[in-house]
């Protein structure tokens, strides 16, 4: 065995020496090239300096830090070897000398990073801020932005212009908040148990708000993603059960101040009754609701992928469970203000033959739903549908849509004081008429003349129209109507697209809500609100307010 190991030994080392002795015959002199094949160095550079200026109008001329340029230039006859490009928008030079290059910016542009252009090299600059009619209320409260999507909001009824914001955030401006807070006109969060707002713990942590309305009487209805609603407190008394949760159904109806409303009842325990807050109203469904509305006469509208309804039996229920008492139910429910079910709503209508998406309700309570399905009760109804106030299809506005959306409808954003109901989804047509995503319908379902340009480099995700007659899309489109475009816009009725006001940069991320508002300085603005990290290409969380003038 040893002499078997031992001749392996010898023959390991006999073929290491010979490969030793092979690679010594290698040449071993270094190319005069190693790097043979390599792009040429054009010894050019656009330094990272602040232009100047550092922010400028269409058609004013910027001048840059830069090196080496003059050469690749025919000063005399104003020709170049290079080409220089804001916001991915070729601009005019105006003139290089040995440290510098002047550009003009193009008419129509947004707010970008500068390069250099040349023999397929790009050479980066700095951001240049191109001046128009919008900028950033710098003064707004929340400066430090949502941990979370911001999803709804509602004015508060004093016409104060403080708003409710609500969503899924953990976190607002800095301050600990579960999915609802309360902010006055110049963006300062009150406190909770303020008078206005009365909250000491809201929603349960990883809920969600998608809807919040008003009763007639002030009493606010919110629906989303809810497993619970705030500790109501011990009130005191005999076998007052404390620290009590309140469990609600996905739906629930608060005090004007947005405090629990409740009342006492009682359940046993080994025999030992114990008396807890439960909320007013008992009812709601098994699964999220996607929107929730309140109608004229103080009943309610819930509108869910749900075809079960929920109810607590607090006599059934002890500390360890409650008992639930389930019903079948649609996807489009009735309750009263306390939670019963009204079962004679939609009776025997099968609703939708896919996924529901999103709702709004008209100024006349007609009720809109939009989706993937392609049939509604049984009917034919592409992507959407509108619901009387009976419940009924209304087949006016049916029949005025007629073959609907190619292609599911994601959201839908209705204007009351227009009548226009705007729907963005992926679809690339609209009752046979070409509409790239976005669609304007007037109150009847005819198709407004509305029309996106042409758009590259993404899609859009969220439209809706402004009382001033102009229409917010946001997305992650790179270019509109051939021109770069940051993924946000306003637009023309018609769909063009203005520079004075479609200056700003990059935006990221995925618009909820626009409100119009006042701004910090008593000028017209917009709240932009939702899931977001970026606007005009600087670090923004989730809601911003800008100043936006429609003057020429």
């Amino acid at each position: 065995m040893n002499n078997l190991l031992h001749r392996y030994l010898f023959i390991c080392v006999m073929a290491l020496m010979f490969l030793m002795l092979s690679c010594d015959q290698t040449d071993h002199t270094i190319a005069d090239d190693p790097y043979a094949g390599g792009r040429q160095q054009l010894g050019i550079q656009l330094l990272g300096d602040a232009p100047v200026p550092s922010a400028a109008y269409p058609g004013d001329t910027v001048v840059f830090n830069s090196k080496g340029l003059l050469q690749w230039c025919d000063t005399e006859n104003k020709s170049y070897e290079f080409d220089f490009y804001l916001a991915d928008e070729k601009s005019k030079i105006a003139e290089v000398t040995e440290t510098s290059i002047s550009i003009v910016v193009p008419e129509n542009v947004s707010t970008g990073i500068t390069y250099i252009l040349m023999q397929g090299q790009v050479f980066y600059g700095p951001r240049l801020t191109v001046l128009g009619n919008i900028r950033v209320d710098n003064e707004y409260g929340i400066r430090t932005g949502v941990i979370g999507e911001l999803l709804c909001y509602l004015p508060h009824r004093d016409g104060s212009g403080d708003v409710y914001l609500a969503g899924s955030f953990s976190n607002i401006n800095g301050q600990p908040g579960n999915s609802i807070a309360l902010a006055d006109r110049r963006g300062n969060l009150m406190a909770n148990n303020s008078g206005k707002f009365d909250v000491s713990t809201p929603v349960n942590s990883g809920g969600s708000v998608t809807s919040m309305s008003y009763f007639s009487d002030g009493r606010v209805l919110i629906s989303g993603t809810i497993s619970s609603y705030q500790n109501p407190g011990n009130p005191g008394g005999t076998n007052y059960l404390a620290n009590h949760v309140m469990w609600v159904n996905n739906i629930t109806v608060l005090n004007s101040n947005f405090s629990a409303l409740i009342v006492v009842d009682t359940m046993y325990t080994n025999g030992v009754m114990q008396r807890i807050n439960t909320p007013v109203f008992n009812g709601g469904t098994d699964q999220n609701i996607i929107r929730s509305f309140v109608t004229s006469d103080d009943n309610i509208i819930a509108v869910s992928n749900a075809a079960v309804y929920c109810r607590y039996n607090y006599k059934l229920s002890n500390s360890f469970g409650y008992a639930t008492e389930l019903s079948p139910a649609g996807n489009v429910m009735k309750m009263n203000g306390e939670g019963e079910l009204d079962t004679e709503y939609r009776k025997n209508l099968s609703g939708p033959n896919a996924m529901i998406l999103d709702a709004y309700r008209d100024r006349n309570e007609g009720l809109f739903i939009t989706g993937e399905f392609t049939t509604f009760d049984g009917k034919n109804a592409s992507r959407i549908v509108k619901l009387t106030p009976s419940g009924d299809r209304d087949e006016t506005f049916m029949g005025n849509i007629g073959a609907g959306a190619n292609g599911a409808i994601d959201m839908i954003r209705y204007n009351e004081t227009l009548e226009k109901i705007v729907l963005t989804g992926k679809f690339t047509q609209f009752n046979g008429q070409p509409r790239n995503g976005v669609a304007i319908l007037n109150s009847d379902g005819t198709t407004d003349n509305f029309n996106i340009r042409e758009i590259s480099g993404g899609y859009v995700n969220f439209a809706a129209a402004l009382n001033c007659e102009k229409v917010v899309i946001s997305g992650t489109f790179t270019k509109y109507n051939g021109i770069s475009r940051g993924g946000f816009l306003i637009l023309e009725m018609d769909g063009e697209a203005v520079q004075n006001y479609n200056m700003p940069g990059v935006f990221a991320g995925q618009l909820q809500q626009v409100m119009e508002i006042e701004t910090t300085m008593g000028t017209y603005g917009l709240l932009l609100m939702g899931n977001f990290n970026r606007f005009n290409g600087e670090r923004i969380n989730n809601i911003v307010q800008i100043q936006v003038d429609f003057a020429d």
